[in-house]
């Protein structure tokens, strides 16, 4: 299992568009993706956009990102990428 800590700085945050770029670019890896925002609680499968939607992650919100699976660090690499483009 692969774990990171992020901050997102878009100023979108993780509405519509910014989510189903997350949901193609998790959706090649076999591995799961799951998204925690920083106080615990909510958790959201990366493959899902309701799932990710429904976290209502703003701005500058700290987000762990883990995965796990046979293409964890790729796929955790990828997450990460997709994240700090938006």
């Amino acid at each position: 299992m692969q774990k990171k800590w992020i901050k997102l700085k878009n100023s979108a945050c993780l509405h519509a568009r910014p989510a189903v770029k997350l949901v193609q670019a998790s959706n090649v890896y076999d591995s799961d993706i799951f998204l925690s925002l920083e106080y615990g609680g909510a958790r959201a499968n990366a493959k899902s956009m309701t799932s990710i939607l429904s976290l209502g992650a703003a701005q500058i919100t700290e987000l762990l990102i883990e995965t796990d699976g046979s293409d964890e660090v790729e796929a955790l690499d990828a997450v990460i990428d997709v994240l700090y483009s938006l």
